[in-house]
């Protein structure tokens, strides 16, 4: 029962997030409810398990519009021919931490203080269906073949420019303060979060 309410505490927070990108707002849910009678405080492996069981928690969304302009020259004519496009793309970037990477070294558990050790935030989707597209201008013949490379070119830079904006940053600082507020609805009455330092002595 008990680990049955410590995951349901961690849907509504993972899917709060998720749905933000959406723009629904689910981060001012209440969960004193789970203070009401505090859950006893597990076995660092059993917190590890349950921990582990969040997967991606989501911390950070970045949306965008774009405009993508290309041109080709068709050469069938006998005169050169010169075939334009524009294209609007909207896409969005969920970042966060991968719980599903904690070791059991990375966690420990001394009495009613949890201390965990983050792996790097990390970006988990690019999403840009090919209904998120609309030709604003169209000159000549394009094939599906022809914008295909400018599709995947705005991807490419959606992800380029959401690092730009600081979603990895943000992800981390929002992702610690998200998480330590969930783990002590668990009955912890200190969390210390820290994140693993990259190669270059950076938290990525």
């Amino acid at each position: 029962m008990k680990k049955t309410l410590i995951l349901i505490s961690i849907a509504i927070v993972a899917l709060g997030t998720i749905f933000a990108c959406f723009k629904f707002e689910l981060f001012g849910l209440n969960l004193d409810f789970l203070n009401r009678k505090p859950l006893s405080i597990e076995k660092t492996a059993n917190v590890v398990e349950e921990v582990k069981k969040i997967g991606e928690f989501t911390s950070a969304c970045y949306y965008e519009e774009m405009a993508l302009r290309d041109t080709y020259t068709d050469k069938t004519f006998v005169f050169k021919h010169t075939n334009e496009i524009l294209l609007i793309g909207k896409g969005t970037v969920r970042a966060g931490f991968d719980l599903s990477k904690l070791q059991e070294g990375d966690i420990s558990v001394n009495s009613d203080t949890l201390k965990i050790n983050l792996p790097p935030a990390e970006i988990f989707d690019i999403i840009m269906n090919p209904s998120d597209f609309s030709t604003e201008y169209e000159k000549g013949t394009w094939s599906h073949e022809l914008t295909k490379p400018i599709k995947e070119r705005a991807r490419t830079e959606l992800e380029q420019n959401a690092i730009k904006s600081g979603i990895l940053e943000k992800a981390e600082t929002t992702g610690i303060d998200r998480l330590t507020n969930l783990f002590k609805t668990f009955g912890f009455n200190e969390v210390v979060i820290t994140v693993t330092i990259d190669n270059n002595g950076n938290n990525k």
